[in-house]
């Protein structure tokens, strides 16, 4: 019951933050300024609003995220796929990375933790490369596919 507990109120968010965290970083660096980050739904119980990160936590964190930004249709196409693509990577590094660590775990616990977040964040990079539209929503492997079709068709 606590690694379900683990699992859902700490391991999926934090997952889902860095998956998140990879989208923001890159469209604020491709100059998108009016962006903001949405950990979970429901009323808003923490926010913070500086110069670089715009970033609301939800009452529900532990019930998904998005990356919002406005100014989307004179976005360069390649910016498109580097935006969609770097939430994927950064889970895909995090779990590599994991990985890694799992080989030097002090614990039991330790290890069993570490791998259920290795394969959460796996989980999150597959799932989110797979070209797909789900209640309206573009998944970030149909969003890069469009993108690089895009630049193909201006070659």
């Amino acid at each position: 019951m606590d690694v379900i507990l683990l699992t859902i109120f700490l391991l999926f968010p934090v997952s889902n933050l860095l998956h998140e965290l990879g989208h923001y970083i890159t469209a604020r660096s491709s100059g998108i300024q009016d962006t903001e980050l949405r950990i979970g739904y429901g009323p808003v119980i923490f926010h913070i609003n500086n110069t670089f990160l715009n970033m609301k936590v939800g009452l529900f964190y532990f019930a998904g995220a998005y990356t919002a930004w406005s100014g989307t249709s004179a976005l360069n196409p390649i910016h498109r796929v580097l935006i969609s693509m770097n939430g994927p990577l950064v889970n895909m590094v995090v779990a590599v990375y994991g990985w890694v660590l799992l080989r030097r775990g002090p614990s039991v616990e330790y290890e069993m933790t570490l791998s259920i977040f290795v394969m959460i964040n796996l989980w999150i990079a597959v799932g989110n490369l797979l070209p797909y539209k789900l209640f309206g929503k573009s998944s970030d492997g149909l969003v890069a596919i469009k993108g690089l079709w895009q630049v193909l068709k201006r070659i």
